[in-house]
């Protein structure tokens, strides 16, 4: 399962050699974690997330086969935390300027 996710994956991105793919087993199913480069995730989500729209329906339907639920989670913790960063910095110079 893990290996053709990752076939996905390296074909969509620019660093290959930093593709990881994280399983968890419960009583639900399986969880796959995908971690990506930071500038390959727009690729990997896609424009309003279709693309990671299409990669979860193509686990699932092969999952379905083997009786098994995929959940998969594209991990954005740094993106993210970048992202808020840079965003108090905008927002404490705009309240500097405002007096």
């Amino acid at each position: 399962m893990e290996e053709i996710l990752k076939t996905i994956l390296v074909s969509l991105v620019d660093n290959k050699d930093e593709v990881q793919i994280t399983r968890v087993d419960d009583e639900r199913g399986v969880l796959l974690r995908v971690k990506v480069a930071k500038d390959d995730m727009g690729k990997v989500i896609g424009k309003q997330g279709r693309v990671a729209k299409a990669i979860r329906t193509v686990m699932k339907s092969i999952t379905s086969k083997e009786n098994k639920k995929v959940g998969i989670i594209f991990e954005l913790r740094s993106y993210h935390a970048e992202i808020l960063r840079g965003w108090s910095n905008c927002k404490y110079i705009w309240n500097k300027r405002r007096g």
